[in-house]
C-alpha cells in the first residue's frame, strides 16, 4: 500500500512538474516577445553578446549562420572614408543601409543581397567585415571580449548563433534551456533530499518547483543572454551529482560554473564539505574540489590563451579580472542600481533589465514574499537540518556561496547587482522547504525545539561560567 501510494505520488508530481514547466515557458516567451532593449539588445545582454559575436570572428574565425537571400553585416571602414560617399556606393550593389550614425568607429551596418555580397565586402574601403547582427555604438565593443569573466556562458551564445543565426531570439535560447533545467532539477534535487520521506517528498519537491517557476528572477534570468542564469544552472547540476554520489561530476560541473563566472568557484567550500561528508579523504576532496574544477577552467580558456598568448591572458582574463571584481566599478548612484548581498533578500535596489514592460531582478518566495522569510524558516528549522546530511548539504550549498559574496563586498567588490542572487535563487526556495517539511511535521518541529533548548540552553550555561568550551583534536584511529 505504502509503495503504491509513492507511485501514485511520483506520478501526480510528474504530471504537476510538466504542468509547471508549460507555465513558466508561457511567461519566458511573453517575456521575450515583448522586450525590445536598445536596438534589440536588453541590459547587460550588449556585452556579453556582442563578445560572444567578436569571439566566434577573431578567436573561431568562424561567421554566425544565415538564412535567407540577404546577409546582414557590419562593415567597418579605414579612417578617410567619407560615409555618405560609400553608402551611395553600397546601395548601388541593392544593399539596405540600417544604421550608419556610428562614432566610436567609423562603420555601417547594413542588409546586403547575396549575389552582391561578394563584391560590398571588397570595396576599397572596408577594413573589416563582421557578419551578424548590428553593434552598438560603444567604444572598443568590436574588438570587445568580455574578459572580465570566462568564456563558457559565450560559448553558449556562440552555439545560439552558430545553430539558429545571430537574433535577440536565438541568443535567449540557451537561457531558456537553463531555466526549464533548472527547475527540472530542482525538483529532483527535493526529491533526492527528503528520499525516504515517502509521498511528503513528491509534495515538497512539486512545492518548489511551482514557487521557483513564479520566481521573477528566475523568469527574468532565463529570458535574456546573460552569463548568471549558467551559473545557478550548473550549481543545481553539481549539488544533484553530489546527492547521487557523483562526486567526480560535481567537481566537473563546477569547474563549468566557475567558467561561467567567477563566483561559481565559490561552490568549491560547499563541494569540498559534500565528499568529505561522503567518506572521501582529504586528498581525494581536493582534488575533485579545487583541481577538477581548475582544470575544466583552464581547458575551456584555451582557444582565448592561444588567441591572446599566455601573458596577455593572464593580465587580462585572470590577474585583472579578479582585481575589476575587487574593486567598485563605478561611483554609487551613476550607473546600474547597486545592490549589496543583504539587500538582496529584501529587495532593495533590484536591478532594472527593461522598462514596459517592467523586468526586475527581483526575488520572490511563494509568489508574494521576498527571500527573507526563506532565512527565517532555515534558521528555525537548522538544528534539525544539520542532524540530516543531506539537508545540510542542500543548505551549504546556498548560504556558504551567499557568504562568499559578502565576502568578495568586505573584500572591495562593493558594486554588486540583484541579479546575482540567480546563482542560489533555486537553492533558497529548496532551503525553505526543507524547512517548511520538518517544521510542519509534528515529529521534527519537536526535534527542532528541543535541539533550540538544548542550545540555548548551553550558550546560558556557558555564560553563567557553568560550561567550558574546549576545541579537541583526535586521530580518526583513535
Amino acid at each position: 500500500m505504502r509503495e503504491a501510494l509513492r507511485r501514485f505520488a511520483w506520478l501526480i508530481s510528474v504530471i504537476a512538474l510538466i504542468a509547471i514547466l508549460i507555465n513558466f515557458n508561457i511567461k519566458v516567451i511573453n517575456n521575450v516577445n515583448s522586450i525590445y532593449g536598445d536596438h534589440g539588445y536588453v541590459s547587460d545582454e550588449c556585452w556579453y553578446v556582442e563578445a560572444a559575436r567578436n569571439i566566434l570572428h577573431k578567436v573561431f574565425g568562424l561567421s554566425p549562420i544565415m538564412w535567407g537571400s540577404k546577409v546582414n553585416v557590419t562593415l567597418v571602414l579605414t579612417g578617410e572614408t567619407d560615409v555618405e560617399e560609400f553608402k551611395d556606393i553600397v546601395m548601388r550593389y541593392g544593399a539596405e543601409i540600417i544604421k550608419d550614425d556610428y562614432t566610436y568607429f567609423k562603420a555601417i551596418y547594413a542588409v546586403v543581397p547575396i549575389e552582391t555580397l561578394n563584391y560590398v565586402i571588397h570595396l576599397p574601403n572596408v577594413s573589416r567585415v563582421i557578419y551578424g547582427y548590428m553593434y552598438l555604438d560603444k567604444s572598443g565593443i568590436i574588438d570587445y571580449l568580455n574578459m572580465e569573466h570566462p568564456p563558457l556562458g559565450k560559448y553558449f551564445i556562440i552555439l545560439s548563433m552558430l545553430t539558429c543565426g545571430d537574433v535577440p531570439l536565438c541568443w535567449r535560447i540557451p537561457s531558456i534551456i537553463s531555466g526549464n533545467i533548472i527547475l527540472v532539477a530542482t525538483f529532483l534535487l527535493m526529491v533526492m533530499a527528503l528520499r525516504g520521506r515517502g509521498w511528503v517528498a513528491y509534495l515538497f519537491a512539486t512545492l518548489t518547483a511551482l514557487s521557483l517557476s513564479f520566481d521573477p528572477m528566475l523568469i527574468n534570468s532565463s529570458s535574456l543572454a546573460m552569463l548568471d542564469v549558467f551559473v545557478s544552472l550548473f550549481t543545481v547540476l553539481a549539488l544533484l551529482a553530489v546527492m547521487l554520489g557523483k562526486g567526480k561530476l560535481g567537481g566537473l560541473l563546477t569547474g563549468l560554473a566557475g567558467s561561467i563566472k567567477f563566483s561559481g568557484f565559490f561552490n568549491v567550500i560547499p563541494l569540498y564539505l559534500s565528499l568529505r561528508r561522503l567518506g572521501r579523504n582529504p586528498a581525494n576532496s581536493i582534488l575533485h574540489s579545487i583541481y577538477v574544477p581548475l582544470m575544466v577552467f583552464f581547458i575551456l580558456s584555451a582557444p582565448l590563451i592561444a588567441y591572446l598568448g599566455p601573458w596577455q591572458w593572464f593580465d587580462q582574463g585572470l590577474a585583472g579580472a579578479i582585481s575589476w571584481h575587487l574593486k567598485q566599478k563605478h561611483e554609487i548612484g551613476k550607473g546600474p542600481p547597486v545592490a549589496n548581498p543583504w539587500d538582496w533578500l529584501v529587495n532593495r535596489n533590484p536591478f532594472v533589465y527593461h522598462l514596459n514592460p517592467n523586468l526586475f531582478a527581483e526575488g520572490k518566495f511563494l509568489i508574494l514574499f521576498n527571500y527573507l522569510p526563506t532565512v527565517v524558516l532555515t534558521l528555525i528549522a537548522l538544528p534539525a537540518i544539520l542532524r540530516r546530511p543531506k539537508l545540510r548539504t542542500v543548505i551549504e550549498w546556498c548560504w556558504i556561496p551567499y557568504l562568499m559574496y559578502v565576502l568578495q563586498y568586505l573584500l572591495g567588490g562593493k558594486t554588486q547587482y540583484s541579479f546575482y542572487t540567480i546563482h542560489i535563487c533555486p537553492l533558497l526556495h529548496s532551503s525553505a522547504f526543507i524547512a517548511l517539511s520538518l517544521i510542519l511535521n509534528p515529529r521534527t518541529f519537536e526535534e527542532v525545539l528541543n535541539e533550540w533548548y538544548k542550545l540555548l540552553k548551553l550558550v546560558w550555561d556557558w555564560l553563567g561560567g557553568d560550561v567550558e568550551v574546549k576545541l579537541t583534536i583526535t586521530p580518526r584511529s583513535a
